[in-house]
């Protein structure tokens, strides 16, 4: 949980008047939660929480609806992006609250929702040791001593614990460390993070990347913090299909070109009593084929 109660009166005041919409309740409280916790993990302190909080109160006053849904319970751009900066950061070096609050919310964002968690029970280990021995496979495998430093706190290298084991086992290398250090009676781990270490075969500065990025990406989705993009592609197969759809409409029609003229028609001015403004020429291509010929080529298409 997060370390104050200032979310609270926000609560509140939504549910005085929307707690028969159990829609825009569930919509509200997401987007609470995110909000808390990205204070909680920027560390604001109390009286940029109440200035933030405040300014949802405020907005509560106004008529809204999920149609229609307030937006300053909406992390702004640079909310994300720092949110996002916290994530990705030396997570092992925040404060202890906030570093387990952290490690738990994305061990549920991966679970499958029913997993319950004891934080008077919990531990924050290192996979790669802080200190590693040069005799060590570690100094092996992470030969770069600052390479190691900069992956050594990152979210990807922690894993939680229900306890604290034997503190000679921290620096064991990768295969009997998973084994004596991590597993629990049966080999695997009361929590989905360790669990997955546990299934890792080797623990390289590729595996902690690649594992980085998609915990990063695990806790992005969580909390939203990516804006949907449309992404649109102009070379995709069914769209030069209906191309090719139109054209062969007017298979047959020979290029045929037409003069028209165009008039402008003033709403006021000193022409408007003539009754036109200017003419232009216009150019076209008169269609040639009859309503058969284009019937016939509808029924190829």
């Amino acid at each position: 949980r997060i370390d104050n109660s200032d979310w609270i009166p926000v609560a509140i005041c939504f549910l005085s008047s929307k707690k028969d919409d159990p829609l825009y309740v569930a919509w509200f409280f997401q987007r609470l939660e995110r909000l808390a916790a990205f204070m909680h993990i920027c560390a604001y302190n109390i009286n940029e929480r109440i200035e933030r909080y405040n300014k949802v109160i405020a907005e509560l006053g106004n008529n809204h609806s999920l149609a229609s849904p307030i937006a300053t319970i909406e992390l702004t751009d640079v909310e994300r992006q720092k949110m996002t900066a916290a994530l990705n950061s030396d997570i092992y070096e925040m404060t202890a609250r906030r570093r387990n609050y952290l490690i738990l919310r994305l061990d549920a964002f991966l679970s499958d929702g029913a997993a319950s968690y004891d934080p008077t029970v919990l531990t924050i280990e290192h996979v790669l040791p802080q200190t590693v021995d040069p005799s060590s496979e570690w100094a092996t495998t992470w030969s770069d001593e600052s390479l190691r430093k900069s992956w050594v706190h990152k979210i990807a290298n922690l894993v939680p614990l229900t306890m604290r084991r034997n503190a000679k086992a921290q620096n064991f290398d990768f295969g009997k460390k998973k084994t004596a250090y991590f597993s629990g009676y049966h080999g695997v781990s009361s929590y989905v993070l360790t669990t997955q270490v546990l299934h890792t075969p080797e623990w390289t500065p590729t595996v902690l990347e690649k594992r980085q990025a998609d915990l990063l990406n695990v806790m992005k989705d969580g909390w939203r913090l990516c804006k949907m993009k449309l992404h649109f592609e102009d070379n995709l197969d069914y769209q030069q299909a209906a191309i090719d759809s139109v054209v062969s409409l007017f298979k047959g029609q020979e290029v045929s070109r037409s003069e028209f003229t165009v008039t402008f028609r003033p709403d006021s001015g000193p022409n408007l009593s003539l009754g036109m403004d200017e003419n232009q020429l216009g150019v076209g291509n008169r269609l040639l084929l009859v309503d058969d010929e284009i019937e016939e080529n509808l029924r190829h298409i």
